[in-house]
């Protein structure tokens, strides 16, 4: 009998941002970023201008703004900050997801550029 997604163990966010972060960068092609916003820890982020909701993870891909909510868990919700943040984020112009996997974020970033090669597993 295979185990359910949501039954899986979960590796924590900060190790889920890391693991996005190193495939972006080894996958993106120059001239792309890739920066992790410091806050998903469940610490009070207090650094000046920073708001709450703010996503994961920013991705500067060709001048779009992609934002990248981490979720380690498939029946973690976001929070209502964090929906706040991504209306304003789309109305922007930006492209937000909610991601649970690396392959997921890779998904979504590859929409908007080529990428040097495949996920690793």
């Amino acid at each position: 009998m295979s185990a359910r997604r949501a039954d899986l163990p979960v590796a924590s966010e900060r190790t889920l941002q890391a693991a996005i972060g190193e495939q972006l960068a080894a996958l993106l092609p120059p001239g792309c970023y890739v920066t992790a916003i410091p806050a998903g820890d469940g610490k009070v982020t207090r650094a000046p201008a920073y708001r709450s909701g703010s996503p994961d993870m920013l991705v500067l891909v060709r001048g779009i703004a992609i934002g990248l909510e981490l979720k380690r868990d498939v029946r973690a919700k976001q929070s209502a900050a964090q929906r706040e943040v991504e209306r304003d984020w789309r109305l922007a112009g930006g492209v937000y997801a909610v991601c649970r996997t690396p392959e997921e974020a890779v998904a979504v970033v590859a929409r908007f550029a080529p990428l040097r090669g495949r996920i690793s597993a």
